[in-house]
């Protein structure tokens, strides 16, 4: 028996192999078994603690480490427990997310997200073989490939002369930076279309690529129209073609020069459409090219205002029922009409490259002019809802084609759409990706700067439609917003077990601090076994936190308040020695304390008909308690909180002693904690104390 308040003889604790039920067990922060019986109805569930606290490679000699210096030790962080599970794919898509640094913000290859996800999308279409191939072609992983060769546009990987503009820029010349990228895509996109038809590598030759737009014309069926053979003709190479056709065909696919070309040649036929103000204009949409002066310089001029009055002219003549490409030719030049999209417009991406084209124009922001919509009027805002007003019905009406519609919302800027879309599809992985992407380059509204999906996010909630009337097509409106934390959660659930490094790469783009402390600590919560892998572990000696993964990536407070949070959120779901292993690794020794005393409390008294202090729950508790007090842990309060420690083992013990009738025993237990008279003449001090209470007292 202890004296002068020392540690109580408690009986020994449970084996640390086997449990009193049998089941395997392992060690933890305080030495004892990590699995408790389920054995207390107040329980019910399994109260399992992680792998060992103290790592063998540090004793009780080794010199404290500062937290800057804890990644070092051990040559980095403890071993991951097991092997990944992720299979390539998913591994390869996280390598890149992991390359998302500041540093790699550049339009180079190797450090430009979207376009390392484009090369692995055409990787994967490459291996498709066989008659599976055209399907891949022209299937998903097709538009997956075309996703990200546009973002490539969009966001200035593919050519820093157009897209995102670099180095923060006002809201709205970001937007026409992206515009700019979008249409450049469009316009490459449909001269691979052109260059697949130019035949021994000449596609950098104007009269072969001219004659490939010759053939694509007589595919597409453009130079079947009457209207269209009845124009001004133009004769290039062998070929005799319509003159505005052709010009058309240049100008969407962005080959300014070969338009100058073509322009020149009919000059030189003679024909009467191909005169000096056509000519001024194409050459001015050149050098506005080759400066990134855009669309709206070559607008300015006075052969653009000659071109506007023979468009006018023309429709109010009545002209429109002649030959089509002339008047979308005459207005593309001179941005006449800044809302009249195209009459030859044979695709989506033909109504919005025109769109794009045509957005900028000076006519767009004149009261009274055509197509204007005064000063206020938004043409790429305009542009994106008349896309989205068509609903998703309309580009994919059995919901079998999510990427296809998605493509068309990210050529307006509907990035949040896009992303909602796809999730909504059941396209987790491509919406996770497309949003973290969008979201480095700081283009999407996520729960960081938006406040209705911090709301969301912080209830853990996934919005992927917002409430209130459908759209014209019947289907609920898609969120202008993005809750990117619950679709990373959805993204990473089988993940944060199977590979919780690779997990950790994807919780780490979440930026808005709430949301990612949340996603950290359910990391954490969901790898109970690997306590030590992710959080380090708690040192002999000096009872310091030596570096997990997390510290690779976090500074130590961060680590601490993950554990912390971690730690709070296990006690309230009543994992008590799960929420001790996380307090310890936060370095909260007093907080270990007061779960070890709520424990201690609320067993003092042995189950009736069971066998005192030899096991179950109430053995693991006391023997937590006593590894703890041996640790010689110091205390913030001075000693207190071990103070009620050791009061509480003595009380266990006075029980545990007592229900084995050995009652002297017991009460020496207690004799150091002056609770029981241990004389004659304290027992005659105790009754008269106690007749001189107040009768409320009796």
């Amino acid at each position: 028996a202890p004296g002068g308040g020392g540690l109580a003889v408690m009986p020994p604790a449970p084996s640390p192999n086997r449990s009193a039920a049998g089941s395997a067990l392992h060690m933890s922060f305080l030495s004892t078994p990590s699995r408790i019986p389920q054995s207390s109805p107040a329980h019910g569930g399994d109260l399992s603690m992680a792998t060992p606290l103290f790592s063998p490679g540090f004793t009780a000699s080794s010199p404290a480490m500062p937290a800057s210096a804890m990644h070092a030790a051990q040559g980095g962080v403890i071993a991951a427990p097991s092997q990944s599970n992720v299979d390539a794919y998913a591994a390869a898509l996280a390598e890149v997310i992991a390359g998302m640094s500041a540093d790699a913000r550049s339009a180079a290859a190797a450090g430009a997200p979207c376009t390392r996800f484009k090369e692995l999308e055409e990787e994967r279409l490459r291996v498709a073989e066989g008659e599976n191939r055209g399907e891949y072609n022209g299937g998903p992983q097709g538009l997956l490939v075309n996703l990200w060769d546009l973002l490539r546009f969009m966001l200035g990987e593919a050519d820093a002369s157009v897209g995102l503009p670099k180095g923060g820029a006002a809201p709205g010349r970001i937007a026409w930076g992206l515009a700019g990228g979008a249409k450049a895509f469009l316009q490459a996109q449909y001269m691979g279309i052109v260059d697949a038809h130019v035949a021994g590598g000449a596609v950098h030759a104007a009269h072969a690529r001219i004659a490939a737009y010759v053939e694509q014309l007589e595919k597409s069926g453009a130079l079947s129209a009457q209207a269209t053979l009845q124009g001004s003709r133009v004769t290039v190479g062998a070929a005799d073609v319509p003159f505005w056709p052709l010009l058309y065909m240049c100008l969407r696919c962005g080959a300014l020069e070969e338009a100058v070309a073509v322009a020149r040649a009919a000059a030189q036929q003679s024909n009467p459409d191909s005169d000096g103000a056509v000519f001024d204009c194409l050459e001015a949409a050149v050098a506005a090219q080759a400066t990134g002066a855009g669309d709206a310089a070559s607008w300015r001029s006075p052969a653009a205002a000659e071109l506007r009055r023979r468009y006018e002219l023309a429709k109010a003549r009545g002209e429109e029922g002649g030959c089509p490409y002339r008047l979308t030719v005459l207005n593309l030049l001179s941005g006449a009409d800044a809302r009249r999209r195209s009459s030859v417009a044979r695709t989506i991406e033909d109504y919005i490259w025109a769109g794009l084209w045509l957005a900028g124009a000076p006519a767009a922001a004149e009261p009274g002019a055509q197509g204007g919509g005064g000063a206020d009027y938004d043409a790429l805002g305009a542009l994106e809802r008349s896309i989205v007003g068509y609903g998703e019905a309309h580009f994919d009406p059995e919901r079998r084609n999510p990427l296809a519609y998605a493509l068309v919302l990210l050529q307006v800027q509907a990035f949040e759409k896009a992303v909602n879309y796809l999730a909504a599809s059941g396209k987790t992985a491509e919406a996770t990706h497309l949003a973290l992407a969008l979201d480095y380059y700081d283009v999407l509204k996520t729960e960081a700067n938006h406040d209705a999906a911090a709301a969301a996010a912080q209830g853990n909630r996934m919005v992927l439609h917002t409430p209130g009337p459908a759209s014209a097509g019947g289907e609920p409106e898609l969120a202008p917003f993005v809750t990117l934390a619950p679709l990373v959660q959805l993204y990473t659930q089988r993940m944060v077990v199977a590979d919780a490094a690779t997990a950790l790469a994807y919780v780490l783009r979440v930026r808005e601090p709430y949301a990612r402390l949340a996603q950290l600590v359910r990391l954490v919560r969901c790898n109970r076994q690997g306590y030590d892998h992710l959080l380090g572990v708690v040192r002999e000696g000096d009872h310091r936190r030596t570096a997990g993964l997390l510290d690779a990536h976090l500074p130590d407070a961060e680590v601490k308040r993950v554990a912390r949070t971690a730690g709070q959120k296990a006690l309230q779901a009543g994992a008590s020695a799960d929420a001790i292993e996380l307090f310890a690794r936060a370095e909260d020794f007093h907080l270990v304390s007061d779960v070890l005393c709520e424990q201690l409390s609320a067993s003092v008294v042995p189950p009736a008909g069971g066998a005192a202090g030899t096991g179950g729950e109430r053995g693991f508790w006391q023997s937590a308690a006593l590894s703890f007090l041996r640790k010689g842990i110091a205390a913030a309060d001075g000693g207190a909180a071990d103070e009620v420690l050791k009061m509480l083992l003595s009380l266990h013990s006075f029980f545990d002693l007592a229900a084995r009738d050995a009652h002297q025993e017991a009460l020496t237990t207690m004799q150091a904690m002056g609770l029981f008279p241990a004389t004659n003449r304290d027992i005659a001090d105790r009754v008269d104390t106690y007749h001189g209470l107040p009768m409320q007292v009796g």
